[in-house]
């Protein structure tokens, strides 16, 4: 299959161009979008690196935080 090299190349400067922290957040979006797409009926999915994210795929009413005691 036909590759488009430019392209490929972009990306990976563009990734060389990230800081840790850059990459890292793009890997959990990337993880939270990838499972929150699975299960659109949680609203928080728990990421490889132990944080709460915000399912973006979820569509139902506003749901407290999985680590908030507070009364919502």
């Amino acid at each position: 299959m036909f590759q488009d090299h430019d392209s490929e190349r972009a990306d990976a400067l563009a990734q060389d161009a990230m800081t840790q922290g850059e990459y890292n957040g793009a890997a959990v979006a990337q993880h939270a979008a990838a499972y929150g797409a699975e299960d659109t009926e949680r609203a928080w999915i728990l990421s490889p690196f132990d944080t709460w994210e915000r399912n973006p795929f979820y569509q139902g009413p506003p749901v407290a935080h999985p680590e908030d005691d507070s009364e919502y």
